[in-house]
């Protein structure tokens, strides 16, 4: 049943709008923003189809790099030098904080 609501719903607003732009006249309106929405898109379109192109050759450029390097791994050729990670500074291990609470209570002790 909802298919039918949606539909029905659908060609009710299409036949007002119909009417709408009948009564405003807008059809030369809507003919003369057509053209200039075509050179909207079609601008669109064209930067769209640059940036793809940029990142398409970016992309090609990395692909290429790497299989090269791959390639004179593979044929045991000069690798470069992998840098090795910072070295961790040990620091020696200290005994637990004591409370004031604890050597004040050492101190009763003590006495």
């Amino acid at each position: 049943m909802n298919p039918i609501v949606t539909l029905a719903a659908g060609i009710v607003l299409g036949a007002l709008g119909i009417r709408y732009g009948q009564k405003r006249g807008s059809l030369r309106a809507i003919r003369q923003s057509g053209e200039t929405g075509t050179a909207l898109i079609r601008g669109g379109l064209d930067r769209a189809g640059d940036q793809l192109r940029g990142a398409a050759v970016s992309g090609l450029a990395v692909v290429e790099k790497q299989s090269g390097q791959l390639r004179q791994r593979l044929e045991g050729g000069p690798a470069e030098p992998v840098p090795e990670p910072p070295k961790k500074v040990s620091r020696a291990k200290r005994s637990p904080r004591k409370t004031p609470a604890a050597t004040a209570a050492k101190g009763k002790a003590d006495s």
